[in-house]
């Protein structure tokens, strides 16, 4: 018997929601009496999922170069060129 979708969240470090969305999507399955095997879960999570994209305490956990990770290292937010463009051609009236 694993454990329930609450427990696997919490031990994951996400919000139920993550792991509901996550079995429904196929990166993880169930056991067949509805439980997760946290050892096997965690595999297919890690296998299908941008780790960039990952977020919570497991991210952490991995040391994983998450999007959050990198932002705060630096200390600021990622901004494209063409936005830094478009705001001066405002000014300038271009």
């Amino acid at each position: 018997m694993g454990l329930s979708r609450r427990a696997y969240a919490a031990l994951r470090g996400v919000h139920e929601s993550a792991v509901r969305k996550a079995i429904a999507t196929g990166r993880i399955t169930t056991e067949a009496d509805g439980t997760i095997d946290a050892a096997k879960a965690d595999a297919m999570w890690d296998a299908s999922t941008d780790p960039a994209k990952q977020r919570g305490a497991h991210a952490r956990d991995l040391g994983l170069d998450t999007a959050a990770a990198t932002r705060a290292v630096a200390g600021t937010k990622a901004v494209p060129r063409q936005a830094f463009a478009a705001v001066a051609d405002t000014l300038t009236g271009a």
